[in-house]
């Protein structure tokens, strides 16, 4: 018998990603809030600051792109993206310093005794004051490596391997402190045996209600480690693309960061999202130290870096604090060494200072690092890598 046949054809779906668009200071950006685009279609973005401020920098899913003008258009958009547009006042320096961020790092084990919510939010925020146009910052420790285990300094009850909380929330009235006065965290772990992805969710979930929050921090030190320092693995490309698709799934904006001395134990190529942290200390001289920076930070160029200082570990035979202790304010010295022998010029740097020597007579006393910011002197940066 005869028969016929027919196709029918309809138009396949076309992929689509959000972009999501955020100011930070006096202006806007248009268009604003989240866009949704074709798979690689383009988006262009305007920025106007509003009277008296002008627009600093632009940052592409947290790292700096270069503007002409007012307007910037990302393109071959082939997954989610943010655009934070940056504003400050005109009579401000901006960031024209080169230091993107600069604050402190808290940790439990630290310094003692433990200072109050307002002094570390004043200690990020004096550091920050020495580099005008910087964030101030804390990398904050929220869990600690006990044994195997990561122990969470709040409650938790759920069943995660190698994963324990305690009775009492340490943080919770510290991060509000930071959401009143504007320093942006890290929430760090030292997660032993447990599970980063568990660690991300649980930790977001408690404190991801905050402001402050703008991101997650891994010590690569102690990653798959059984409590001995120095037994770790490296963060694969597809571990840290995992890690950073699971922080934005709390927030587009947020970052994360990963902190170690070794390049090797890093992610090969994959950049996207992530900021390098070098914790390295033992240097013979602030040449010694700015020689070994600049070679992270060409590693990892042009994705942001932050490094860790502020070490005095004299059971090692090699003390920072030998050197730095002469420097009238050796943060200021240092960070600006950072700037003129560290920084690429389509880099973003940061410094923070560990707390094992924030109580030093050379940072609380003499500098007061603890005391109420005041207004800080404009300082003039001179030669870049």
């Amino acid at each position: 018998a005869n028969h016929t046949i027919a196709a029918y054809f309809g138009a396949s779906a076309v992929p689509t990603y959000s972009v999501t668009a955020s100011v930070s200071g006096n202006g806007t950006i248009s268009p604003a809030g989240v866009t949704t685009v074709n798979s690689g279609a383009s988006q262009a973005f305007t920025f106007t600051a509003t009277s008296g401020n002008k627009l600093d920098s632009v940052r592409v899913n947290s790292v700096k792109v270069s503007v002409s003008g007012i307007s910037y258009t990302i393109t071959n958009i082939t997954a989610n993206k943010t655009i934070q547009a940056y504003f400050s006042s005109t009579g401000s320096t901006g960031g024209t310093t080169g230091m993107s961020w600069a604050g402190v790092r808290q940790s439990y084990y630290g310094i003692d005794p433990f200072p109050t919510k307002t002094e570390w939010s004043n200690a990020a925020r004096n550091l920050s004051g020495y580099f005008p146009g910087s964030a101030p910052v804390g990398y904050w420790i929220v869990g600690g490596v006990q044994g195997s285990s990561c122990e969470l300094e709040f409650p938790y009850y759920g069943n995660a391997a190698n994963i324990i909380g305690q009775s009492v929330d340490k943080h919770e009235a510290y991060l509000t402190q930071f959401d009143n006065d504007g320093v942006k965290i890290w929430l760090q772990v030292e997660a032993g045996k447990g599970s980063i992805d568990s660690l991300i969710d649980i930790v977001l979930k408690q404190y991801g209600h905050h402001s402050c929050i703008a991101g997650f921090g891994v010590d690569v030190e102690w990653y798959n480690s059984n409590g001995e320092t120095n037994v770790t693995s490296q963060v694969t490309d597809a571990v840290a693309q995992r890690w950073v698709n699971k922080i934005r799934s709390y927030n587009s904006s947020y970052s994360l960061y990963l902190k170690h001395w070794m390049t090797n134990l890093m992610p090969n190529t994959y950049r996207d999202g992530v900021i390098f942290v070098d914790d390295s200390q033992g240097f013979a001289s602030l040449k010694d130290m700015t020689d070994e920076f600049a070679t992270w930070a060409d590693y990892f160029a042009p994705a942001p870096v932050v490094f860790q200082l502020g070490y005095d570990d004299p059971a090692s035979g090699s003390s920072d604090y030998v050197w730095w202790k002469n420097y009238a304010n050796a943060p200021q010295t240092i960070g600006n060494a950072l700037i003129a022998n560290v920084k690429n010029s389509n880099q973003e740097i940061g410094m923070v200072w560990v707390d094992f020597t924030l109580r030093y007579p050379e940072i609380a006393s003499n500098l007061s690092i603890f005391g109420t910011p005041s207004s800080t002197t404009n300082y003039t940066i001179t030669a870049s890598k």
